[in-house]
């Protein structure tokens, strides 16, 4: 009897032993998934923002140049009418990734220039923006990406929240 025993802590023991491995390879796991929620979960890619940049961009709106940081983003545009630039503005605003509260004007120029051809004076303007941008949550995230047809990340995005619901369980 004694000796059946023993073999069965034995495997009782290596089965333990299984068991704890097997937590704390979940429990890394886990912590790794935890160190990589935020590239998923906090900052607004690029593709995002650029997305809706381009259909913010109304006829007779020229972009010159942009940065963008999880921050916020400063763009430089060009236009030959003001309600050009003000359709622009108000498309920015209402983009789904932008505080609308947060777009300021930092410049606005008025350029007189002659063409050569007529001697016609055409006004142009210049102007810089600059907004934050919304951190958006993963729900909104996954419309969002449905919406700008970004189907590698929204797979991406997919399989991350799979993952995190497998390992809940």
């Amino acid at each position: 009897i004694i000796n059946d025993l023993e073999m069965k802590h034995q495997q009782y023991a290596q089965i333990s032993n299984k068991i704890s491995n097997i937590n704390s390879a979940k429990t890394r796991f886990n912590n790794n998934i935890k160190n990589i929620d935020k590239y998923f979960s906090q900052a607004t890619t690029t593709y995002l923002f650029t997305f809706y940049l381009q259909n913010s961009v109304p006829n007779g709106v020229q972009i010159n140049s942009f940065s963008f940081s999880d921050n916020g983003f400063d763009i430089e545009a060009s236009a030959f009418s003001i309600d050009s630039l003000n359709e622009f503005i108000t498309l920015i605003r209402e983009s789904p990734i932008v505080e609308k509260t947060s777009v300021e004007i930092l410049n606005l120029n008025r350029n007189n220039s002659q063409t050569s051809s007529k001697n016609n004076i055409v006004l142009n303007f210049d102007i810089e923006l600059y907004g934050k941008i919304s951190k958006v949550d993963i729900k909104k995230r996954e419309n969002l990406y449905k919406e700008s047809n970004a189907n590698g990340l929204l797979k991406k995005l997919t399989r991350f929240n799979s993952l995190k619901i497998l390992l809940r369980s």
